[in-house]
């Protein structure tokens, strides 16, 4: 393994960098389950979303859904995977599709990434290829850094017809911690599709 140095702390956690080229950081955080991305993510009243729609925002306020240029969050069609449910919004945006598409956003269902904090991404982009090793299983994966928010690796989202509740879910995975490293390689911008290959996870 590369030599590193402590670059900084960030509330708490540090993050190193790693010396040589190419550079990049290595950090250890928790795990949670997270939907955003995923076309049934979010949905009205009367939808079997994934997530809790107080999770996406309220009316006048919405942050983790798409809306018109009026602030009324789009709503998929009938040709759209979900109809009737909103379109969930990720940093990481595929502009060959509309802002009304689902699929202009990363699905957290199929594609695992990691959300780094809005305020500091420590050198990384949005696109940039990483690997995420589970230290209590031993599995890892490649990852995307797809998403600007609270410094999480993002599992992809667990269906709610797994064992417990949502929150149940969430709490173990929080409890989860996992080793975060940074090639500084990018893999997805702006107009290109997302890498097939990043959806499975290997083992050590």
């Amino acid at each position: 393994m590369s030599e590193t140095t402590l670059l900084k702390t960030f509330k708490g956690t540090e993050i190193y960098q790693t010396l040589g080229e190419p550079s990049g950081i290595i950090f250890l955080a928790g795990m949670a389950i997270d939907a955003d991305g995923a076309p049934n993510a979010y949905g009205p009243e009367g939808t079997d979303a994934l997530d809790y729609l107080a999770n996406a925002g309220s009316p006048g306020d919405w942050w983790g859904i798409a809306c018109d240029s009026s602030g009324e969050p789009y709503v998929q069609k009938v040709y759209h995977p979900y109809p009737g449910y909103y379109v969930s919004t990720t940093s990481l945006q595929n502009s060959q599709f509309p802002p009304e598409n689902p699929d202009s956003n990363l699905n957290s269902v199929e594609i695992p990434f990691i959300v780094l904090p809005t305020t500091d991404s420590f050198g990384c982009e949005i696109g940039d290829l990483g690997l995420v090793y589970n230290l209590e299983t031993g599995d890892n994966m490649y990852v995307i850094v797809g998403d600007l928010g609270p410094m999480w690796v993002k599992r992809p989202f667990v269906q709610r017809s797994a064992p417990g509740s949502r929150t149940a879910i969430r709490r173990k995975a929080a409890r989860t911690r996992a080793l975060f490293t940074w090639c500084g390689r990018k893999v997805a911008k702006a107009g290109s599709r997302w890498i097939s290959g990043l959806r499975k996870p290997t083992r050590s």
